[in-house]
């Protein structure tokens, strides 16, 4: 069964509207629960940004939430405070950037309480803050993010500097997991298929915070951000050693996406390019799967160095389309999304480069593709 763009543009526009709708709450000074993929921790946890930090919320966190009420900052505000990273012991928790633990220096009691805590976090925050305005060992846990974000570990550590990012608010922000009733984590799925409106016990506290998952925070940076951590670079026409001389030649440098594209170059036969005269190409050294353009009528040439399972499908759903499995990293990437993305990152730099005249749902409609399945997910990232 082939996925449909219509189906896509529905998955895509309800992970957007969560995402929209957390970052409004959370930009405000509002707790959002954050969920990861359920194959990895299979956790959720209840976040808001440090500058917001206060007792109230804080207090939540502890007698509510009940887990390990810590604060996701970015290597850069850490090592300007002065936090160094835990020292681990052989089987530790490798993939977690735990540091030492702090409190604020000043205008605290013990450091314990809510509102000291509520203090202490708020201050990691401040632009102004030095590593002489705090104390260790305390009662508030610093995790460094990995630089990158999402595309550099998959934890709930990068997932809240993300909803930094698209609030504009510093990268510190409080995290804390949700235990049930039973001392359990709250699964996310638990979450997902809850009713605000069900009930209002007090073991269902969580459910009027608006949710957002890892995965739908993921997808919102790969296809709804401005694209940076990928670009296009110019070669000499001779580095690609096509078999048809070319004007130009560009060759994809991933940077941060490296697990998530797949090596690709595209050749200019032509000052015009137009989209039904694209050829895509895909080979992994052995094979080549083209599209129906001939080589001699291509405007263009866009070649895509892909592993054995080049034609794989696309996956039928949003949520299938990347494993967050891993604890590190998205190198389990499935290749037919990688396949997906990379195609999206060159047919965008061809739209501006070419000057299209058409929009790019218009565009596509006009492209053949070597693997038909693609052609969902790439309208449905169009129409968003």
């Amino acid at each position: 069964m082939q996925p449909s763009a219509s189906t896509h543009s529905r998955e895509l526009g309800a992970m957007r509207n969560r995402v929209m709708r957390a970052v409004e709450t959370f930009a405000r000074g509002g707790a959002v629960l954050v969920g990861d993929d359920g194959r990895r921790e299979n956790e959720a946890d209840l976040v808001f940004h440090a500058l917001h930090a206060s007792p109230a919320l804080v207090n939540v966190a502890i007698r509510k939430a009940c887990g390990l009420l810590c604060v996701s900052v970015s290597n850069e505000i850490a090592d300007r405070l002065g936090i160094p990273t835990a020292p681990k012991w052989p089987g530790g928790m490798a993939h977690t950037g735990f540091t030492l633990s702090v409190d604020a220096r000043h205008n605290i009691t013990s450091g314990i309480s809510a509102t000291d805590r509520a203090k202490t976090i708020a201050l990691m925050a401040e632009p102004s803050a030095t590593q002489h305005d705090f104390l260790s060992p305390g009662h508030v846990f610093p995790v460094r993010a990995q630089d990158g974000g999402l595309l550099a570990r998959t934890g709930h550590t990068e997932a809240v500097l993300e909803l930094c990012a698209l609030a504009g608010l510093p990268a510190a922000a409080a995290m804390c997991e949700i235990l049930d009733q039973h001392g359990e984590a709250l699964r996310p799925n638990s979450i997902e298929r809850s009713d605000a409106a069900q009930s209002s016990s007090e073991m269902d506290w969580w459910r009027t915070f608006p949710y957002v998952s890892t995965v739908d925070l993921l997808w919102h940076r790969l296809l709804c951000s401005p694209q940076v951590a990928s670009v296009w670079r110019d070669i000499p026409v001779t580095a690609l050693e096509t078999e048809r001389p070319s004007l130009k030649a560009w060759r994809l440098t991933p940077l941060l996406e490296a697990d998530v594209l797949v090596p690709a170059s595209i050749a200019l036969y032509s000052n015009t390019v137009r989209p039904e005269a694209l050829r895509i190409r895909l080979t992994n050294g052995f094979r080549t799967w083209c599209n129906s353009v001939p080589l001699e009528a291509a405007d263009a040439e866009l070649c895509l160095w892909v592993a054995a399972d080049a034609t794989s499908p696309s996956p039928l759903h949003i949520t299938d389309f990347c494993d967050l499995s891993a604890k590190e990293g998205l190198r389990g990437t499935h290749m037919s999304v990688r396949r997906v993305l990379t195609q999206l990152r060159a047919l965008n730099f061809l739209s501006k480069h070419c000057e299209w005249n058409c929009s790019l749902s218009e565009a596509l409609s006009l492209l053949t593709l070597p693997v038909e399945s693609d052609r969902g997910l790439l309208a449905a990232t169009w129409e968003l």
